[in-house]
């Protein structure tokens, strides 16, 4: 038994390390489990590879549950023996059931990576890029039966860096996030903390992405798909196709210099590489070829002296000059 609260941790991703350490390493808040997603198949050779949540519970030797379903009664049975003051859910992936939501006596708690309500759903931190938006943030919530909608506990703004992409901002917030949830937490579990109502007139959404987001449409303006491009970085990624071949673009810059390029169209230049979109070009700087390394757009022309009559497919497609 714990002298502590008890805590049920729920969490999958490289996401939801932190706060787990974070609750770890405090006095007294050590969670009593984690609930995590099965080990999922990765990779080509699809080996079976076991969550970083997993990981790292195992590391800090916490006990561990991987159900295929929160939905059956023998996972149910489960936490109800638990007997969880409170759960912390950090991007646990699934939509809880109301059964598992009113197990804990206080409640769940749930740290999202963005300044709700905007950005609610499954992709917040891609969202907050591809708006455009100069901050982001972490909010601590009181999970309800509808997404991303119950009051909030706490916020707390990060302002977006210039250039920004997916991985670092989400490496950023999750650190945050783990901050600020180890700040809230005891406030939470002595209730001291009164919850505050979203305003949900104010809610904007997000989707689940999938790889096929990231194909480039060219005749998109320049600013929307270089943002797109820093926003799938590194998920689900960014591509074109050139010869048939489908190419990852890694990052792009505006080039409003370049003119008279049309969508897709490409111009290869002092050792650059530009595109043309419906309003200004872009340099890409950073691409890979399907099989091959990533490598820099001047690596690249040096590898194609035949670019002007290469041929593309649609994507749609560009053209070459």
């Amino acid at each position: 038994m714990t002298d502590g609260p008890r805590i049920v941790f729920f969490g999958t991703p490289d996401f939801a390390v932190p706060s787990l350490q974070k609750l770890a390493a405090l006095g007294g808040l050590k969670p009593i489990a984690v609930v995590t997603q099965p080990a999922q198949p990765v990779g080509r050779k699809a080996i079976l590879t076991a969550s970083p949540v997993q990981r790292a519970a195992e590391q800090l030797s916490i006990p561990l549950r991987a159900p295929r379903s929160i939905k059956n009664s023998d996972f149910l049975e489960w936490f109800i023996e638990q007997k969880p003051d409170i759960a912390v859910l950090v991007a646990y992936g699934k939509i809880l059931p109301k059964e598992v939501l009113a197990v804990p006596r206080l409640g769940f708690v749930n740290v999202h990576p963005s300044l709700l309500p905007q950005h609610r759903g499954a992709s917040p931190v891609a969202g907050a890029l591809l708006a455009g938006d100069a901050r982001t943030g972490i909010t601590i919530m009181q999970l309800d039966d509808e997404m991303d909608h119950g009051p909030i506990f706490a916020a707390r703004e990060v302002a977006i860096k210039s250039g920004a992409t997916q991985g670092p901002l989400s490496r950023e917030l999750a650190l945050g996030g783990a901050a600020l949830l180890a700040d809230t937490l005891p406030q939470i579990l002595s209730e001291t903390l009164t919850p505050v109502e979203q305003n949900h007139a104010a809610a904007t959404y997000t989707k689940l992405l999938k790889r096929s987001d990231g194909n480039i449409n060219w005749c998109q303006p320049a600013q929307t798909i270089e943002r797109l491009v820093r926003a799938y970085t590194p998920w689900p990624g960014s591509y074109t196709c050139l010869n048939q071949a489908r190419i990852k673009i890694y990052q792009v810059a505006l080039a409003r210099s370049q003119t008279g390029l049309a969508p897709g169209q490409l111009r290869a230049t002092g050792g650059k590489l530009y595109v043309g979109t419906s309003s200004d070009a872009l340099e890409i700087k950073y691409l890979q070829m399907a099989g091959k390394k990533k490598q820099a757009a001047a690596e690249f022309i040096n590898g194609h002296t035949n670019l002007a009559s290469a041929k593309v497919c649609p994507c749609p497609p560009p053209t070459i000059t």
